[in-house]
């Protein structure tokens, strides 16, 4: 199985690879030395029916300028097996301006 990386916008190839996390690291070079928004890249795969989307826009972005992001558990997964507390919410307060 193969994925492309896409513009979004002008429909342009970006680069063909073997595995996600390469595409992943595709779409981090061509931010870098092609000087594109990681926003406007597509990332497909490439199957015998044809191309599936797998991730474009802010959630590439994402894992493309915070690697560590995409492998980490959900919060609700850590609050569980980690320990953590989930915070009560509390009322806004108002401030008095000007008085």
């Amino acid at each position: 199985m193969r994925f492309s990386v896409w513009h979004g916008d002008t429909g342009n190839w970006v680069g063909d690879f073997e595995s996600e996390a390469a595409a992943i690291r595709g779409a981090r070079e061509a931010a870098e030395l092609g000087g594109v928004r990681v926003e406007d890249l597509v990332i497909q795969r490439n199957t015998e029916s044809g191309p599936e989307y797998v991730v474009g826009g802010q959630p590439l972005a994402r894992r493309v300028l915070h690697p560590a992001i995409a492998r980490k558990p959900a919060i609700a997964g850590r609050a569980a097996s980690q320990g953590y507390r989930k915070a009560a919410a509390k009322p806004l307060r108002r401030r008095r301006v000007g008085r």
